[in-house]
Parts: structure tokens; sequence; C-alpha cells
């Protein structure tokens, strides 16, 4: 319903205003935004009473100022579609075509009466500014988009660097235009803060004309000043906002993934929620979870899943993956391990392990043949020394 209404208030406000007003354009405009009005306000406005019901039977509730304040207006979400509401209002009763078959012309779908003029600035403003709210809510449906939404909270994340930013530059702006108007110069541009003010963020801004600066050349503290100016602002200050925004983006991007997926996590719980039972039940058991599962056409396999089948050739393989054991499934009694077969445990850790459990069984044999083993050694050493000492023997003899 979003989408629609975006939509329509996308070919209402901008697409048919911009064409030449024919009389079907002009009953096309009409109708798209008696159908905006109709439709729109009444389901903003259901949406903003039942959060408001909510949050006041939870009690999530904050203070401000000792005021109680529901939670969700303090939401972007919320307190932008309320604002969005009143928008809607507002224009609603200022439409010219309404004030112009108030007035009774002769034109069925006019908006050039004079009534009409009266309140048509107004309400381009006001269509401006719901245009612009119109665009920022659609941001919340980045949720669906894991990346996008991450970059949507740092940027979130960066904006308090942006107002650090711009109230620097706005305290610059102002010193500089308080001290230029206490120079004694000639300049129709620089006469009061308020111009002053306008020069020095046009001349930040690279709009200043630059036939004007030529003719201050003859004014060397006032140029000198101006400079000055630059030097501060262009140099420094943007300079240090980039090297902030750097910061602030690199230290917030490391959690932001995390912080998108439980985004998506919190709007899935909030639209279950305020799903009905019925529907919910009702998807549940269309998902079949109490159904076993085949692995193959005849071989059922074990519920609880959801099956998504494949053509046979997309990856082929010539290894079984499905592993079949009987016997008990206890915890004590492990399913027992095929010869030969290490599964995806790396073959260099089953080849450490074999290692070591060798190494401990013939620890264990020496220790058990250790009293044999001296005993051998000694009698092998004794009938050593004594046939070396019937070699001597001999020899002598």
């Amino acid at each position: 319903f979003f989408l629609w209404s975006i939509c329509l208030y996308l070919v209402s406000q901008s697409i048919l205003s911009a064409l030449e007003r024919t009389e079907g354009i002009q009953a096309a405009i009409f109708v798209c935004r008696t159908l905006i009005y109709a439709t729109a306000v009444p389901k903003l406005l259901y949406d903003q009473v039942k959060l408001v019901c909510e949050d006041c039977k939870t009690g999530y509730m904050n203070r401000a100022c000792r005021i109680p304040i529901p939670q969700s207006l303090l939401e972007w979400q919320g307190g932008g579609s309320l604002i969005l509401l009143w928008l809607l209002i507002v224009m609603c009763s200022l439409e010219p075509f309404y004030w112009c078959m108030a007035a009774g012309t002769e034109e069925l779908f006019s908006d050039t009466c004079e009534q009409g003029q009266e309140f048509k600035r107004i309400y381009s403003t006001f269509s401006c500014l719901a245009m612009m709210l119109y665009w920022s809510l659609l941001l919340s449906m980045s949720v669906f988009h894991m990346r996008l939404s991450a970059f949507i909270l740092v940027c979130g994340r960066v904006t308090s660097e942006v107002g650090l930013f711009l109230l620097a530059f706005v305290f610059t702006i102002l010193a500089s235009a308080t001290s230029i108007t206490a120079l004694d110069q000639s300049q129709e541009d620089f006469r009061g803060i308020p111009r002053t003010f306008i020069a020095l963020t046009e001349i930040a801004l690279n709009l200043f004309p630059g036939e004007m600066l030529d003719e201050m050349r003859h004014e060397e503290v006032l140029v000198a000043v101006i400079l000055l100016f630059c030097l501060v602002v262009t140099i420094f200050l943007f300079s240090l906002f980039i090297a902030q925004l750097n910061h602030a983006y690199q230290h917030g991007f490391q959690h932001m993934q995390g912080y998108a997926r439980l985004n998506r996590v919190s709007s899935t719980v909030a639209e279950l929620e305020s799903m009905s039972a019925k529907p919910w039940e009702k998807f549940l058991t269309s998902l079949k979870f109490d159904q076993p599962l085949e692995f193959n056409e005849g071989d059922v396999g074990l519920a609880g899943g959801v099956q998504v089948t494949e053509p046979g050739n997309y990856n082929p393989t010539s290894i079984e993956s499905i592993r079949r054991y009987g016997g008990s499934t206890a915890p004590s009694m492990p399913w027992p391990e095929e010869p030969g077969d290490y599964g995806a445990e790396d073959k260099f850790e089953k080849l450490e392990k074999l290692i070591i459990r060798t190494t401990k069984n013939l620890g264990k044999g020496r220790d058990r043949r250790g009293h044999g083993v001296s005993g051998v050694s000694g009698a092998l050493s004794s009938v050593a020394a004594t046939s070396s000492d019937g070699g001597d023997s001999a020899d002598s003899t």
C-alpha cells in the first residue's frame, strides 16, 4: 500500500503537474489527489492510532518534561508517518481544485480560479515537504537488502559529524561577517551582517561571482579577511570534516552488518506481532513441517524442513553425502567410524591423532617390558664378558 501511495502521489504532484494543462490532465490530477486523500490519510491515521494504543497498553512510553510520549512516535517510521499525515490533511484543506469547485467555476476540474490561486503557493510548499517525507520513509524498505541497510545505518551514524561541521561552518561565517561589517569599506554586498553572511556563504560554496571579487582589489583589508576566511573554511574545516567522516565510517561499518540483521529481525517480529493467528496457522500448515522429507524418490528422511528441488545435472557428485548407521542414537554410543573415511575433517589432523595414539601405545609397552629387558641386557653383558675372557686366555696360550 505504501508503494502504491507514493507512486500515486508522484504521478499527481510531479509528473502530471509538469504537463500541459488540458481538460484530461486536469481531471487526472484531480482524481489522483482525491484518491490520495481518501486512502492514504485514513490508512496513516489508523496505523498511528493502532501504534499509540499498543504502546499505551504495553507501557512503551518515554517522558519529556514529565509528558508521556509513546515510543513509536520517537522512532523515525512512526514520527515521520505522523508528520506526513498532518501534511496531507493540511494539503486537503488547501487543495485549489476544491476551492474552485466551491466557488462554482465554469470548468469542472480547474485550479486557476481566484480562490485557488490564493492557496496555490503555500499548497505547493506543503506538497514539496510531503514528497521529501515520502522518499525518506521509503528508506525503511532497505531492510530487504542487507548491504543497503548497513549503508543507511552508517549514514545515520555519521550525521552527528555533519552536524558538528555545520555548527563550525556557521560559527566561522558569523564571526567573519561581524568582523567585516566593522570595517570601513564601500562594498554593498558586505553592508550589514545578513548581506555579509550570505556573501560569505556564497564564497565558501564557490557561488559568488568572480567579477565582484575583482572590484574589491582596492579594499586590501577586506580582501585579506576574505582570504583568511577561505583558508579556514576550505582548507581546515573541509579537510577536518572529511577526516572525521572517514574515521566514523571505518569505526561504525565493522558492526553495521550485525545492526542491519537486528533491524531486519525487529521488523520481522513487529510484522508477526501484528499478524492475526488464523493466517499464521495457515502459513505454518502450508510449510508441512510434520511430514518427512525425501532424499530421493522412496528414500524417506527426517521431518521439520523445507525441501527445495533442483535438476540432477546442476551439482553432480559421485560421493554419497548421506551416512546411515543402525543402532541407538544415544550420545554415549557414537556412530562407528568407517575405516579410511575421514569425512570432512582434515586428513592431517587425523594423521596427527594416529601418531599420538601410536606413541602412547609404545610407551605403555616399554613400561610393561622394562624389567624383562633389563634382565636380558644383563645376561647378554655377562655372556659377552665371559666370551671376551676366554678369547684373551686363548690368545695368551
